[in-house]
């Protein structure tokens, strides 16, 4: 650009144009700026984070794109207003040179950003971090593509979205993160938590701020220590429309987390979809999980593959899951695909059906059902006996009560498999003899015991729960 500054004019009298009033009318013109012509120098050790905060602040006023092609350091939090677009050069990055504790960018979290486009935009928040990389705040209609976030550290996050704004508009449903479209996503390096999700309540009954009806493109995740994506609380009706694929390389750690164990901390998880998820656990170590469904209902994996397949479990279901469902599990070991729909945890009515359940003789096992201060419901469903156990098959209708008092049918269908149903917890010597028990108990679970004799491959399914 050619600098005009201390140039004379002649219109009508004589006047001086600065150098900011040449970029201002730059901008004008072409509708974005470069932010070396704020001052930046654009080496990557220089701090430039007063060259980009004037940036951003300018072109906030009326809109505008502001060009990061170099590599510019930043030593306080960078802040992504409403108005301003941003997109990256090939060499083109934010080097975090602050705390190592900090957050390298966010959005406006005292403001509701809107209708802006991020194109290439990269950070790296060098060694030893523990911080944030990126965090969105509330936001409606970020188009964002080819985000990239180099991190290093086991408890550092490198993407954070939190409908938390205290401000932009006085009704908290229009201070939700929605409606956004984001690319690529790449996470490189380490981090304790690649992904993570959440929203603010002061109560189930009150209005929340949540992160709904977002998609997400394509995710990849190099290294995660704790989680690859952790649903927290308030998140609905999310789509992960491509493929993302999760490493998981630290002890215990899970691919992705839906919901969470607290009555309190962890609602609101519900309704989100992948089409296509991979979580792969290389290298040694213990514990990990691929998918952990807690507190949460509907979730959705058309596909679900993990190679090598996490110690702990590639879908491992707890007592506080409510619903989740897998169309296709693809097993490493066989390479084979596989039909899987399960639930731990049912509210209301639905149709959900268990993981395979393996019994010996003489054996019991349970799953959580419902909710134990519900009194007077009955639980309806089936009870089946897969085709390869080595006593025959068969199947049995049921409808039990959790809170006491039997209300129970039994049905049998076909097969030579013979059920009966009671109340009350079962140990696996409890039931009749030579009988499939089905019983439902006052703790909110439904337990199944095996006495006929040898193994047998069950599975439950869960028509509804009812009042009456």
């Amino acid at each position: 650009m050619t600098k005009l500054a201390g140039t004379k004019f002649t219109l009508g009298q004589d006047f001086r144009i600065t150098d900011r009033q040449v970029i201002e009318l730059s901008q004008s013109a072409t509708g974005s700026v470069s932010v070396l012509d704020y001052g930046a120098v654009g080496d990557g050790v220089t701090d430039d984070t007063a060259a980009l905060q004037a940036a951003v602040a300018q072109i906030a006023i009326s809109g505008g794109t502001l060009v990061v092609d170099a590599p510019v350091a930043v030593s306080t939090t960078l802040v992504l207003k409403d108005n301003v677009d941003v997109r990256f050069g090939p060499s083109g990055k934010i080097v975090w040179i602050g705390s190592r504790s900090g957050i390298a960018v966010q959005t406006d979290p005292a403001d509701v950003v809107k209708s802006v486009r991020w194109e290439g935009l990269t950070i790296d928040t060098g060694a030893s971090f523990t911080g944030t990389a990126l965090a969105i705040h509330s936001a409606h209609n970020i188009w964002a593509d080819a985000i990239t976030l180099i991190t290093t550290g086991t408890t550092s996050k490198a993407l954070t979205f939190a409908a938390d704004s205290t401000g932009g508009d006085s009704a908290l449903t229009k201070r939700n993160i929605t409606q956004c479209w984001f690319g690529a996503i790449v996470q490189q390096g380490t981090c304790g938590t690649a992904i993570e999700f959440s929203g603010v309540s002061s109560g189930y009954d009150s209005t929340p701020q949540v992160v709904t009806l977002n998609t997400f493109a394509s995710v990849f995740v190099e290294n995660a220590y704790a989680y690859g994506i952790n649903f927290k609380n308030w998140t609905d009706n999310n789509t992960f429309s491509g493929y993302t694929r999760l490493s998981i390389v630290g002890n215990n750690s899970i691919g992705v987390q839906i919901g969470g164990t607290s009555d309190t901390t962890n609602l609101g998880v519900y309704s989100n979809t992948f089409v296509q998820l991979a979580v792969d656990a290389f290298g040694t170590y213990t514990g990990r999980q691929g998918v952990v469904p807690s507190r949460s209902k509907l979730t959705k994996i058309v596909t679900l593959y993990a190679n090598p397949e996490p110690e702990g479990g590639v879908l491992v279901p707890d007592a506080y899951a409510q619903s989740y469902e897998v169309d296709h599990q693809i097993d490493s070991s066989a390479s084979v695909v596989k039909y899987q729909r399960g639930v731990s945890h049912v509210q209301g009515f639905g149709f959900n059906s268990s993981a395979l359940i393996t019994l010996n003789d003489d054996a019991a096992a349970s799953i959580t059902v419902s909710d134990p201060s519900a009194a007077g419901s009955n639980i309806c469903g089936i009870v089946s006996i897969a085709t390869d156990s080595a006593n025959g098959n068969g199947s049995g209708w049921f409808k039990v009560k959790p809170s006491g008092g039997a209300g129970a049918s039994t049905v049998k269908h076909s097969g030579d498999v013979y059920f009966e149903m009671t109340t009350g917890a079962l140990s696996g010597t409890t039931g009749t003899d030579v009988r499939v028990t089905v019983s439902a108990h006052n703790d909110g679970k439904l337990y199944i015991e095996n006495r006929i004799g040898s193994a047998i491959n069950a599975r439950i399914t869960i028509f509804a729960l009812t009042q009456t």
